[in-house]
Order: structure tokens, then C-alpha cells, then sequence
């Protein structure tokens, strides 16, 4: 019995699968990842011999050593050479760091433009609003529309309120329409449905985007700057507490 006790375990040790030999793993450090030009520049571009877009008239130039162009740059602090095309030949441009910069300035502030302009909200009314409810409302939308939102305006019939005939309905929906015709207009016709109707505004006084000499300056120096303004105003309250008004006001 005990060799029969001894062979079973013998063979549910061969037969059992062992665990398997996990290595230790040791955490490595997260190192954060910084924008990567996604264009070759200087000598990181993979060609001895390219051509080069005049700055000014736009023309090719005749193909050059890449080196012969990088060594002719004035100054490499401020501008340097970038590979804009491959086909059918390499071709390279000359760009100067501070425009580049406001031209990435100019794209992100167009971005946030169009993304307010793409925020769609909703806004609901009841036919038989009181005035000042219906003024609120009014008003609110119109706060939207000014930074150039979208604006869902529905109206809806409340238990207990009259309901208006259909033309009174599109009546009551075209006032508001044209009360808010200098600030939105709609994008798509309007909807009824039973005792629902709705309206859809697009804003419409959206700006261009600004550029500020205070945008372009580097995030070091706009805290230097801040830093200045802090000291000065400390000073000023110091001589003529008054001015701590000023500032408040």
C-alpha cells in the first residue's frame, strides 16, 4: 500500500505543471516626452545634396551640398535648414525660428477659435414663458452665440400653459430668431414636431485671433515680467497706499 501511496505522488509530481519563472522586473523611470520636430533638420537630414527654396523668390536653386547651405546660415541660434519635400528630389528650406514660432502661435490660437465655434449647446424655453424667464433665456443664448457657439433653442409646452396654434408657434420662433440676428443665424432650418419646436444658431462675431508682442515672448520672460509688475506695484503701495485701489479696480 505504501509503495502504491509512493508511486501516485511521484507521478502527480511529473505530471503537475510547475509555476512558471517569472523574473524580477524593476520599475524604470518615466521620462517625459518632448515634442519631436517632424521634419528632418541640419544634419539630420538624410541627403548630401539637395535643393534649396529661395526665401524670396520661391525658386529651386541649383542642387547644393547640404553641408555648403547649414555652414552658410549667419546665425544657426536663429535659423535653420528644414527638408520639406523628398520627391522627386530632396529640397530643403531656410527657416527662421522666430517666425516659425509665430506661425505655431497664429495655428494654435485659429485652433481654439474653431473649437469654441464647434461647441453645440442647448437651451430650453416653454411657449408660455413669463417675460423675465423668457428675457433670462433669451439672454443666455445670446452670451453663447457671442463666443461664437452653437445653440440648440427648444421649445417645449409646460402642463398647465396654453398651447399655441401652429402659427403661433412659428411666430413666436421667428421674434426670436431675429432678436438674436446680430449675433447668430441659423444653420439649419428649423424643426416642429407636435407641441415641440426647435431652432438651431450658429454665432456669428466670432474674431480672428490676436497675436500679442507679449504672446511671442518666451515663457520665461513673460514670468520675469510678471515677477517685475508684483515688485513695482509693492513699491508704488508702499509710497501711496491708494494705488492699491488702482489695481483692484
Amino acid at each position: 500500500m505504501s509503495a502504491f501511496l509512493a508511486f501516485r505522488t511521484a507521478a502527480f509530481s511529473l505530471l503537475r505543471p510547475r509555476a512558471p519563472n517569472i523574473p524580477c522586473l524593476r520599475q524604470l523611470p518615466i521620462r517625459a516626452v518632448h515634442n519631436v520636430p517632424t521634419r528632418p533638420r541640419d544634419k539630420n537630414i538624410p541627403y548630401r545634396i539637395v535643393q534649396l527654396v529661395d526665401p524670396i523668390t520661391g525658386k529651386l536653386s541649383e542642387p547644393l551640398p547640404l553641408m555648403t547651405i547649414i555652414e552658410s546660415l549667419p546665425d544657426k541660434k536663429l535659423e535653420y535648414v528644414e527638408l520639406v519635400s523628398e520627391d522627386p528630389a530632396p529640397i530643403v528650406k531656410i527657416i527662421n525660428k522666430k517666425d516659425a514660432f509665430e506661425k505655431r502661435k497664429l495655428a494654435k490660437k485659429k485652433a481654439s477659435a474653431v473649437a469654441k465655434k464647434n461647441v453645440q449647446k442647448e437651451v430650453q424655453l416653454t411657449w408660455g414663458a413669463a417675460e423675465g424667464d423668457y428675457a433670462h433665456k433669451v439672454g443666455r443664448v445670446r452670451e453663447e452665440l457671442e463666443k461664437g457657439h452653437r445653440i440648440d433653442l427648444v421649445f417645449s409646452h409646460k402642463k398647465g400653459q396654453d398651447l399655441p396654434t401652429p402659427e403661433e408657434m412659428q411666430q413666436q420662433v421667428q421674434t426670436t430668431v431675429e432678436m438674436l440676428a446680430d449675433v447668430g443665424k441659423e444653420w439649419k432650418p428649423p424643426e416642429y414636431r407636435g407641441k415641440i419646436a426647435a431652432v438651431f444658431l450658429q454665432g456669428t462675431v466670432v474674431s480672428e485671433p490676436v497675436i500679442t508682442a507679449e504672446d511671442l515672448l518666451p515663457r520665461k520672460e513673460k514670468l520675469r515680467m510678471k515677477k517685475m509688475a508684483r515688485k513695482e506695484k509693492k513699491q508704488e503701495q508702499k509710497i501711496n497706499p491708494e494705488v492699491e485701489d488702482l489695481y483692484q479696480n
